[in-house]
């Protein structure tokens, strides 16, 4: 066993300090850079074989003491950077959880006071608004509507007959060559043999007759 230390020892710590290397630069991705910074810097000073070489002079430990207690060391330091690691991730996110919870709460205020805010300005219209009509007073209307056309319509008739003209029987002389209305005084006393008789003053005139004054 010694035989074999001696003679890959050396590889072995190689091999052991590039390892932790690759750990720590990956940390930095995973853990943040302070934790990575504190392994790398760890596992130069307890893993790089020139350094381990260096402290065995000055100290003049062991080989496999000066392992032991660099292995104790990394494991520590390991637990410890996960600990914190996973710490500092329960506080970013109860972090996270309080702003979204804040945010939450503060688009909820602002909706419920767009509603109050409607509902104010939709009660400020219905008092601005003026009321409907009543029942009584739309039956009003309707009934003073009727009247109206009722008037309208007793009035066309009377408005027809009017423009209508006027029929009105003369008698007409065919002696004189005169005919005369019912007003006028002669208009009983056309004798039978000369009588001529028109339901209109036009009729007469259209038949040459003149009105007798």
């Amino acid at each position: 066993m010694n035989k074999f230390m001696k003679e890959h020892g050396q590889v072995i710590l190689w091999f052991i300090f590039l390892v932790f290397m690759i750990i720590s630069l990956s940390m930095v991705f995973t853990h943040g850079i302070r934790y990575a910074i504190v392994v790398f810097i760890l596992s130069f000073i307890l893993l790089c074989p020139p350094i381990v070489k260096l402290i065995q002079r000055k100290t003049r430990l062991k080989k496999v003491v000066l392992g032991a207690v660099s292995a104790l060391v990394m494991m520590l330091t390991m637990l410890m950077t996960n600990h914190f690691s996973e710490a500092r991730k329960e506080e970013q996110r109860k972090t996270f959880q309080e702003k979204k919870e804040e945010r939450d709460k503060k688009v909820e205020e602002q909706s419920s006071e767009e509603k109050k805010e409607e509902n104010s300005t939709e009660n400020k219209e219905q008092q601005i608004a003026p009321p409907p009509p009543s029942k009584k007073r739309i039956d009003e209307s309707d009934n003073e509507k009727k009247e109206v056309v009722q008037v309208a319509q007793n009035q066309q008739p009377q408005q027809q007959q009017l423009q209508q003209p006027r029929k009105v029987i003369v008698r007409a002389s065919k002696k004189s060559g005169y005919y005369y209305t019912p007003t006028h005084p002669s208009y009983n006393n056309v004798a039978a043999t000369n009588l001529l008789v028109f339901n209109s003053e036009e009729s007469a005139q259209k038949a040459g007759y003149r009105r007798a004054v």
